[in-house]
């Protein structure tokens, strides 16, 4: 950051623990790994908001310390704010249009993957009748939407599996609860996770309501999230820590509760309501 001109010494701690906190990287042993999610945001959406001809890239460097730049000079009253902010958005608004244009020429990865996971439950002679020797992949957005909803009714009467992302959160779930795959599977009367069905009434579904409300009961300490917005509830309200903790029966910070049953979500829930009266 420092090197490419952007934030500073001050910020840079907050930017990091943002990208952690919304999982597009993590901290391996005090370096930044890309998650799985922040290289899908660079590969899928990042291109979309690069402009040649508009020469604007939203994502870059220079555009970021351009803005900073022009905050900067807002603040010494070089700039007015509201014509800066008018160009923003009428930069943005024109990168957003092309990005939607963009969207529909090629499929996202979220269609070509629900279409693989339809293509397989079917014969070779049956999908090469639906898609009439089209390449599902040279497709734009609208025509493989077409091709899945063939699909989807040549695969209405078949089971679907659970995705693998569905059973990627399942087993995440359980290793939190400490449960095997077995001890997991007997809570939607089933022996292992390949027999968990898919879509919204599917086994899969199902257990993972079951394995979320027993997360949910675990005592648990709130997020560094929810910290921060109560901390910032609390100056707003004008109260000490210990007058907002007794709102909903704890002494300190350190004796809140996560999950959304817990006292923190509570005292969010009841510092807002004070702040709206």
């Amino acid at each position: 950051m420092k090197s490419e001109s952007i934030g500073r010494p001050s910020t840079y701690a907050a930017t990091i623990k943002k990208l952690l906190d919304r999982k597009y990287c993590s901290d391996t042993k005090g370096r930044l790994k890309p998650t799985e999610q922040g290289v899908l945001l660079c590969d899928e959406v990042v291109p979309f908001y690069d402009s040649e001809k508009e020469k604007i890239s939203l994502f870059s460097s220079s555009f970021t310390s351009e803005m900073e730049s022009d905050l900067d000079l807002i603040e010494s009253g070089v700039k007015d704010s509201v014509r800066v902010w008018d160009d923003f958005v009428s930069s943005f608004r024109g990168l957003h249009e092309k990005a939607l244009e963009m969207k529909k020429e090629r499929p996202t990865r979220r269609q070509i993957e629900y279409y693989e996971r339809l293509a397989s439950l079917i014969s070779d002679d049956d999908l090469n009748k639906i898609l009439d020797g089209r390449d599902p992949l040279s497709m734009d957005g609208e025509k493989i939407g077409e091709i899945i909803d063939g699909l989807k009714k040549a695969t209405a009467d078949v089971v679907l599996p659970a995705s693998a992302k569905q059973l990627s959160y399942i087993e995440n779930l359980a290793s939190t609860l400490e449960l095997n795959e077995s001890t997991a599977c007997e809570l939607v009367e089933l022996e292992r996770f390949d027999e968990l069905t898919g879509g919204k009434s599917g086994t899969a579904s199902s257990l993972i309501g079951k394995l979320r409300e027993k997360t949910d009961s675990i005592p648990r300490k709130p997020s560094p999230k929810q910290l921060n917005f109560i901390k910032n509830l609390v100056k707003k309200a004008e109260l000490e820590e210990e007058a907002a903790c007794k709102l909903v029966g704890a002494d300190t910070y350190s004796d809140l509760l996560g999950g959304r049953q817990g006292t923190a979500s509570k005292l969010i829930e009841t510092l807002r309501k004070r702040s709206a009266k």
